[in-house]
This record gives C-alpha cells, sequence and structure tokens, in this order.
C-alpha cells in the first residue's frame, strides 16, 4: 500500500508541473523498459565520479567549457543518466542507497541543464514561470516507471528523508550553493561524506559568521530558506548545526545562545576558470594544485590528492583511488586495509532492504 501511494503522488508531483504557462519540457535520460530496470541498490555511480573527477575542482568550481567542448565527457553524461533511468525505486532499496543516487542524480542533473545552456552566467537565467526553458520544473528524468524533475527530487524525495545535510550535497549550480563534490556518493560512506560537505561549507566565511559581541550567527541563506529542515525555531536550528560550524562557535550554537542572520547569496555560475591538468607516466610526488584538477597516471612514489596521502610503490593512481596497492589508503579521511588487493573507486558495493519515501514536501529555492 505504502508504494502505491507513494507512485500515485510522484505520479501527481513529478511527471508535469501544472503552474507553467508555455514552458519548454525536456527529457533527459532514457526511458527503460520494464525487464531492465533494476534495484537502486544496484545502480554503479563510477562514471559521474570520473567526471567529478575531470571536470571539478577542489573548491567546487565546473570547468562547463571543457566539458561541453569534449564529445566524450557528454556522452558519457547521457550515459550516466540513462543508468540513472534504469532503477526503479518501488525495488527494495536501502536508505544509504536511496541517498546517494538521489544526490546524484540531483547534480547530474544540474550539470547536464546547465550544460545545455552554456555559455550562461547564471542558472536563473533558464529558470523562468512564463516560458521557456526551466531547469527546476522543465528538465525530467525517467526512473523507473515515472519522470522527475529537480523540484520533485528535491522536495519530495530527498527533505522527506530526514536529512537535513543534504542541503549541503546537492548542488544548484551557483557560487553560494554548496560546492560540487570531486567525487560521487557512495551508499557505503554516505554519513560521512555528508557530514565532510556540511563542515566545508560552514567553514567558508563567505557562508557562516559568527559576532560574538552581537551574538548574532551570520548563516547562508539556504539555512533561513529551508530552517524548518533544521528545527522548529532558530535555537532549535543552532543546536542542530552547532556540531558541523566552525569550533570557536560551536559552544554558544549548542546552546541556542543568538540569531540567526541570512548573509547574501549569489547566483552566479559556479564556473571554473582554472585548468585542468593531467599528469601521466610521473614519479615521485604529485600534488593537487589550487584551481585544478590533477590525474596522476602511472607514477610510484607518494602522491597526494586533495591533501590526502596515498603511499604506492610502481602503483597506478586514477584520480586519487590506488590499485594494485598494499598497506593503508586513506581515502578523504576514512581508512582502507588492501594488501595485495585492487581498490575500485574506493567503496565496495552492498546493502539491502527498503525504504518508503514520504510524498509531501515543500521549500523555497
Amino acid at each position: 500500500m505504502n508504494v502505491i501511494k507513494l507512485a500515485m503522488g510522484l505520479l501527481v508531483g513529478c511527471v508535469f508541473s501544472t503552474g507553467l504557462v508555455n514552458a519548454q519540457q525536456v527529457v533527459i535520460g532514457q526511458q527503460a523498459p520494464q525487464s531492465q530496470q533494476v534495484s537502486i541498490n544496484q545502480i554503479n555511480h563510477a562514471a559521474w565520479n570520473q567526471l567529478l573527477g575531470t571536470f571539478v575542482n577542489d573548491r567546487g568550481g565546473v570547468n562547463y567549457g571543457a566539458w561541453k567542448s569534449s564529445p566524450a565527457a557528454t556522452q558519457a553524461l547521457d550515459a550516466y543518466l540513462a543508468t540513472l533511468s534504469r532503477a526503479n525505486p518501488q525495488l527494495g532499496s536501502n536508505r544509504a542507497n536511496q541517498l546517494a543516487f538521489w544526490i546524484n542524480a540531483y547534480n547530474a542533473m544540474t550539470v547536464k541543464g546547465i550544460l545545455r545552456e552554456y555559455p550562461t552566467s547564471s542558472i536563473r537565467n533558464h529558470t523562468s514561470e512564463t516560458g521557456g526553458y526551466n531547469i527546476w520544473k522543465t528538465m525530467y528524468l525517467p526512473v523507473g516507471n515515472l519522470h522527475y524533475n529537480l523540484d520533485s527530487i528535491e522536495h519530495k524525495i530527498l527533505r522527506n528523508m530526514n536529512e537535513p545535510r543534504i542541503h549541503f550535497a546537492i548542488v544548484c549550480a551557483s557560487r553560494s550553493c554548496p560546492p560540487l563534490h570531486v567525487r560521487a556518493y557512495q551508499p557505503e560512506v554516505i554519513d560521512q561524506q555528508l557530514t565532510f560537505n556540511t563542515q566545508k561549507f560552514f567553514a567558508n566565511p563567505e557562508n557562516f559568521r559568527w559576532d560574538p559581541a552581537s551574538r548574532v550567527f551570520y548563516m547562508s541563506s539556504i539555512v533561513e530558506w529551508f530552517g524548518s529542515d533544521f528545527g522548529a525555531t532558530q535555537q532549535d536550528q543552532l543546536r542542530y548545526l552547532a556540531r558541523y560550524l566552525p569550533q570557536h562557535a560551536q559552544a554558544a550554537a549548542q546552546q541556542g545562545a543568538g540569531s540567526i542572520s541570512s548573509l547574501n547569496y549569489s547566483w552566479d555560475l559556479n564556473d571554473s576558470t582554472g585548468s585542468l591538468v593531467t599528469q601521466q607516466q610521473g614519479s615521485g610526488t604529485v600534488t593537487q594544485g589550487s584551481g585544478s584538477t590533477v590525474i596522476p597516471q602511472q607514477g610510484s612514489g607518494t602522491v597526494v590528492q586533495q591533501g590526502f596521502p596515498q603511499q604506492g610503490s610502481g602503483t597506478v593512481v586514477q584520480q586519487g583511488f590506488p590499485q594494485q596497492g598494499s598497506g593503508t589508503v586513506v581515502q578523504q579521511g576514512f581508512p582502507q586495509q588492501g594488501s595485495g588487493t585492487v581498490i575500485q573507486q574506493g567503496f565496495p558495493q552492498q546493502g539491502s532492504g527498503t525504504v518508503t519515501v514520504p510524498q509531501q514536501g515543500s521549500g523555497l529555492r
């Protein structure tokens, strides 16, 4: 019965948005026949991970120009979206896989929407309510037997999973939105990834400042827009967010001592002007440069990727993922033991179970 209610609710809320006048409707991905549909647990995000590592820098800037000019890369994104379309949410899947799937889907759809319009200065140029192309509402991804737009993924699925940290993982292609993570979200480490993202977001003074004299917490407008997701009152919101704030502000936030004031929000495109550097057949130490994406290949010695050392000898390191290594590998601060093993993407696949996703959700973006 819950599955039927979910399907009916999403069918009403996801397939077509009714408030738009003469809006162009765009379908991305590819409708999969029923016989080819699989559980969300079986969807592999390796292709998305590869694309992120190639075109996103360590500050979340996206090299849209290079991405769009590469036929192979644009085809790889389309193929990944088609892979997402094979998932059927009505088949059994656990919470971690659901979170990783829908966050990755949201971000991949957003990038696809921007690439369709690039060059552009802002996503807001393509969110008209009275006609034209609305990336949030009139671009649809078939998933299983239904079509989903960005609004339905955010408000009807992710927000109703009772995980407020999703607001620091889904990306609206803007300077003030959370930085696009350089790796795909994976169910095995989704909790650590969400914690890392939230802490990183509030460590940026453009997103958070604490004034002890006036007892004001200056926070991203995201906290105001989705305040109810963090708590019923500002004090509740502060107590929830306290653990993710810079250390000097944690005690005051935990006590709910102060008020929240919103910072200005920039809708300028999160376009990267940094160079993309590929290291090949190197040896010694390779360090990722500021504003650059570095892909070391066929290297030996010590490789430092985003500040995380990974020891290897005669190993191959692809986007920070060691293969055929031994000893301890540290990936985003998460140790993974291997001895003569091959670690592909650094994340094993596992998990089963069923999650019923609530239907209702609202909010502003």
